[in-house]
């Protein structure tokens, strides 16, 4: 495997950092995830059925879908 290119090369400067309550996917796709706690690394919660996972992970890994206000 060869690394083509950085994650911060796809980043915009202007957009915010993620925030808790943000809506968000793995770069690599995945449900909707909620954030939950931004420190490094983001922890993120999603529903898998009746439960709640959570996950912890770079903040590279994902992208804004949007708030959930």
């Amino acid at each position: 495997m060869r690394l083509i290119a950085r994650a911060e090369e796809f980043r915009d400067d202007r957009e915010p950092p993620l925030r808790m309550g943000d809506l968000c996917y793995l770069n690599s796709g995945s449900p909707p995830l909620m954030v939950v706690d931004v420190a490094e690394p983001l922890t993120v919660a999603w529903r898998d059925g009746g439960t709640v996972q959570e996950l912890s992970l770079p903040a590279a890994c994902v992208h804004r879908a949007g708030n959930i206000w």
